[in-house]
């Protein structure tokens, strides 16, 4: 059996591969002049999948899982998991030419030595305020004032939701696989908004409850994976906009009902079939509750920290992809 994508570490003859690298099964070593295969059975070790597909116009993901059709000449796959040593089996029928004998089972195995990069996060932190001249959300233009958790134009910390996130291979691993690889966010929302007009009852957007894809991927910047310190920066700025009373379409009350964040850290190793897996997430919400009188303006309110909180929640490593139903979209009903 030969595996098509591990690398051979020269210091231990033992093939490598990073999760992510595209591995691809051949089974050899039988003579078509003497027999040939007639069938193929494959089985693979740890959590590997065959497709994945992260672009930023997706409505929804569901990473297919497995092998696949296992019966395969060649098959392949990508390993997502965290297990050191992973093992590639195949179960071959072997049938002579005719008149030369029975068919009869043959077994090949090899093993893989999986390399994971090591990963730092933090847990995200910030405030929630109410601000006019923000960038736009929700279609909005610069001006209107914005419930905003996030980093805004002059405006002095607490600086919004920030991330501190580190991924790294060693040198010796960088070395193996003539280089690094890179790095990125992967976030999805579950919205949980409400806003009451003058005189009615809470309204929910159309969105609440369904988990999406926020901002597209990867969200935010693509860095390189090595390792170095200080850790990436980045950040995060959930809102909504804020639309003044008035006796027609006003809204007096605005709120955030726990809506919650998950945070992915996506790696994506070297090599041209290569694709990003997740290594790491973090959970994160928000929750806040705005109200002013019938006849006032959100003005009364510009610059104003309010009562809002952001709860980091755990933290750690995963196999698990990323799945999402929609693109993220607060719109009302």
């Amino acid at each position: 059996m030969n595996l098509a994508g591990p690398t051979p570490d020269p210091s231990t003859k033992y093939d490598h591969i990073l999760v992510g690298q595209k591995c691809t099964g051949i089974l050899n070593g039988v003579p078509s002049t003497l027999a040939s295969i007639t069938k193929y059975n494959w089985s693979v070790d740890g959590q590997i999948f065959q497709r994945w597909n992260v672009a930023p116009d997706q409505s929804s993901a569901n990473p297919i899982y497995g092998i696949g059709a296992a019966d395969q000449v060649s098959p392949s796959w990508y390993w997502s998991d965290k297990q050191l040593v992973q093992t590639v089996f195949c179960r071959a029928t072997v049938t002579p030419p005719t008149g030369q004998g029975s068919p009869f089972i043959i077994y090949e195995k090899r093993d893989v030595t999986l390399d994971v990069p090591t990963f730092m996060c933090s847990e995200p932190t910030g405030a929630v305020q109410v601000n006019a001249n923000y960038p736009p959300i929700d279609n909005s233009s610069p001006g209107v004032y914005c419930l905003w958790a996030g980093p805004g134009p002059n405006r002095t910390p607490p600086n919004g939701i920030q991330f501190n996130d580190e991924v790294g291979l060693t040198s010796s691993q960088a070395t193996l696989y003539g280089g690094t690889g890179t790095w990125s966010h992967l976030q999805l929302i579950t919205p949980s908004r409400f806003r009451t007009p003058v005189g009615g009852s809470p309204v929910p957007a159309a969105s609440n409850g369904i988990q999406g894809l926020d901002g597209g991927f990867p969200y935010g910047g693509k860095f390189s994976a090595d390792g170095k310190v200080p850790p990436v920066p980045d950040d995060d700025g959930p809102g909504t906009p804020l639309q003044d009373p008035s006796p027609s379409a006003g809204y007096q009350d605005y709120k955030i009902a726990g809506e919650g964040y998950t945070t992915y850290i996506m790696y994506t190793p070297p090599g041209a079939n290569s694709t990003a897996v997740p290594i790491a997430f973090y959970n994160w919400s928000w929750n806040v509750e705005v109200q002013i009188a019938p006849t006032a303006s959100w003005t009364s309110l510009d610059g104003v920290t309010t009562n809002g909180t952001i709860l980091p929640g755990a933290a750690g490593a995963i196999v698990t992809f990323p799945k999402w139903a929609q693109i993220a979209s607060p719109s009302w009903k």
